[in-house]
């Protein structure tokens, strides 16, 4: 697994059932030991049973599938995972913050069932495919490389070492994060600037303190962290550079047009740089622009830009009742310069 101070910091946080924990993503090659480090993780944080294979799940491809098993686990590994719907990126979100899910209690009757959870997940695979602004920031990835054949170990070789060293393992992480509550009061005081999930954030700096590290450290790199998904996400999400073009020439903060001539404007973009119209992160139509906008919320903040909508009340060069879009840069030009 790459190698920095985070890693193991997000691994204890696990523990701390009453904090919203960002996701574990695991991504790897073949012969990486993807599925066996994400099936250790869950045995260690919380069993399924006594085998590997009895740690990992398949990803659910509707609601129902997904919140059954995030309500009877606590913590929810999905193997070999490539690709993600928009829909089950909102539902992955619900369950790292927190969310509750109705369903009938059978389809012949009206009685509902709530399921209430916050859980803990793994995901791991090849290449997972995050597009989405909110799934990122809940998100840590951590890149596994090719294990040499002569370091290669069988599954029940592993397990038998794992199974050795887990009294001690368990001894370690309950005395660091036993330590960590006697510097929460002073991170919370001291804190300056909190990155990402803000429990995560208190809790990380708090265990890297009872680990030994300097202040600050966990902090820097978890911010690092969101740094990189943020670049993955620019790579796969063309707002940024569409409306950075749009504003090039005209000396204005503000930009007002109908959806329609901005979906317009996008598609000319999109043609003339090659963006890839067929992503499930590009909108389809005008009417798809409005859903796309608020997926890319937390992307437009971090680049000082917001945008709103509006209905055209007025009599003025606007459709009269029309969907407004009003975009506006938030910082001015020199200062980003």
């Amino acid at each position: 697994m790459d190698n920095d101070s985070v890693f193991p910091i997000h691994l204890m946080s696990m523990f701390l059932a009453h904090i919203s924990t960002p996701m574990i993503v695991i991504i790897g090659q073949e012969d990486s030991a993807k599925s066996d480090r994400s099936a250790l993780i869950k045995m260690l944080v919380d069993p399924s049973g006594d085998k590997l294979d009895e740690q990992l799940g398949q990803f659910g491809r509707n609601d129902d599938d997904l919140n059954v098993r995030f309500s009877n686990n606590y913590m929810v590994v999905f193997d070999n995972l490539s690709d993600i719907t928009p829909e089950q990126s909102d539902t992955l979100c619900k369950a790292v913050t927190g969310a509750s899910y109705s369903k009938r209690k059978n389809y012949s009757d009206a009685d509902e069932i709530i399921l209430k959870f916050q859980r803990k997940i793994i995901l791991n695979g090849i290449s997972v495919n995050i597009e989405h602004s909110d799934l990122a920031r809940r998100t840590i990835h951590y890149l596994t490389d090719r294990i040499p054949q002569e370091q290669k170990l069988t599954r029940s070789q592993v397990l038998g070492k794992f199974k050795e060293i887990l009294p001690a393992l368990y001894g370690q992480i309950f005395g660091i994060l036993s330590d960590a509550m006697a510097f929460y009061d002073d991170v919370i005081e001291n804190i300056q600037e909190i990155p990402g999930m803000a429990e995560f954030a208190v809790w990380g700096e708090c265990i890297s303190r009872a680990m030994g590290m300097e202040s600050g450290v966990f902090l820097s790199n978890y911010a690092q962290r969101l740094k990189s998904n943020s670049d993955i996400l620019n790579e796969n999400n063309c707002i940024i550079p569409f409306l950075e073009h749009t504003f090039e020439n005209i000396d204005e903060s503000e930009i007002t047009y109908q959806n329609g001539k901005w979906f317009a404007l996008l598609e000319s973009f999109a043609t003339s740089e090659g963006v890839d119209k067929k992503s499930r992160n590009y909108p389809k139509s005008s009417a798809q622009l409005k859903v796309w906008i608020n997926r890319s919320k937390p992307l437009l903040y971090q680049h000082h830009w917001e945008v709103t909508f509006e209905k055209n009340t007025s009599h003025n060069e606007f459709t009269k009742n029309a969907t407004l879009m009003i975009v506006k840069r938030t910082i001015n030009q020199e200062s980003l310069n």
